[in-house]
């Protein structure tokens, strides 16, 4: 039952961060788009924003396959925790970035 748990969040995980590493490329090639400087700044740094869920997704995926070499009850509850906070924080950035910037 862990185990099914762990490998479904590392692909998740792994899946979550494409996902946003795409999305923060589009906001950020849109910001390319802008000939005022203070309206380009503020699109490149929402999509540097994205970089913080990005990270934190991969250090679950990152986790998981750790967990997977040796595992240790401590890393499964770590994961479950990192997993959860990759969706909340994707969710506060997919909702800050498409009401207040796209």
């Amino acid at each position: 039952m862990d185990k099914d748990t762990v490998i479904a969040c590392l692909g998740a995980s792994v899946a979550l961060a494409g996902l946003l590493l795409v999305f923060s490329g589009y906001v950020y090639s849109h910001s390319e788009s802008f000939g005022v400087a203070a309206r380009k700044r503020k699109y490149q740094l929402i999509a540097k924003a994205g970089l913080v869920p990005f990270a934190i997704a991969l250090l679950a995926a990152w986790i998981s396959v750790n967990w997977l070499e040796n595992p240790f009850p401590v890393r499964y509850h770590l994961i479950l925790i990192l997993f959860k906070l990759s969706l909340i924080s994707t969710l506060l950035y997919g909702i800050v970035s498409m009401i207040f910037y796209l």
